[in-house]
């Protein structure tokens, strides 16, 4: 939530936290291209809050702070076989990532003008049965549920089923987010699993989970075609 340094102020004030975790985010990179202010006020103006809060209290020796960052940073820098550290260059490509992007030297900036003890979990794709049904991920889990059950309306349909991403379980990413925390300095570091897998995998994985051999009827030939799933079939359209 993106509300008022007064507001987040009186709070801190009044709990003393010994560790603040920052997660929260307008975190969906397509919607921010529609509502690109928006997403800056919550993602950025919404940290900014948080760490003026704790300076404001006196606190920066007393609160360490985790800020959610993003792999999305890295924008333009994805190539096949590159390995990426926190050393990398950023080169954020949507408003979303930008939006992170401030809030990440906004967090560098309270440390070195305040020592405040924060840090920035660079995270790349985390998954749960929690994750948002507006998500790639569960909308194929959901799909693959619906064709079990027999409940499916219509056809699950997909877009960029090329595109790779390095998911990992969020339980795993939040031991690291605590671990972080726990060092003696503080230190900014990525969270991945170093394997990259595409949507398509994803599709495939799901219904192998439930005993089902997927059959193409097209071949996947570029990442910004839709694909529609029927039934067992996964069938590559130019329609959306």
């Amino acid at each position: 939530m993106a509300s008022s340094e007064n507001q987040k102020t009186a709070l801190i004030t009044e709990v003393r936290p010994q560790e603040i975790y920052h997660l929260a985010a307008q975190s969906h990179v397509s919607q921010s291209f529609e509502t690109p202010e928006y997403t800056m006020q919550v993602n950025t103006m919404g940290t900014l809050n948080i760490l003026q809060a704790i300076v404001l209290c006196g606190l920066e020796k007393h609160t360490r702070v985790y800020n959610a960052s993003t792999s999305e940073l890295f924008g333009g820098t994805f190539e096949p076989g590159l390995m990426l550290n926190e050393n990398t260059p950023f080169v954020p490509r949507s408003p979303y990532a930008i939006s992170k992007l401030a809030a990440y030297y906004l967090v560098r900036n309270h440390q070195d003008s305040h020592g405040l003890w924060a840090v920035n979990g660079i995270l790349f794709n985390h998954e749960s049965a929690r994750r948002g049904s507006g998500f790639v991920t569960m909308r194929i889990a959901r799909g693959v549920a619906a064709h079990v059950l027999g409940t499916a309306d219509k056809p699950l349909t997909l877009a960029g089923v090329q595109m790779a991403r390095d998911w990992g379980h969020a339980r795993d990413y939040v031991r690291g987010i605590w671990l972080m925390l726990q060092q003696d300095q503080p230190r900014d570091m990525i969270l991945a699993t170093g394997t990259q897998h595409t949507v398509q995998d994803f599709v495939e994985a799901a219904f192998q989970h439930v005993g089902i051999q997927l059959r193409y009827e097209h071949p996947f030939a570029f990442a910004q075609t839709r694909a529609r799933l029927i039934l067992h079939k996964l069938v590559v359209t130019d329609d959306v």
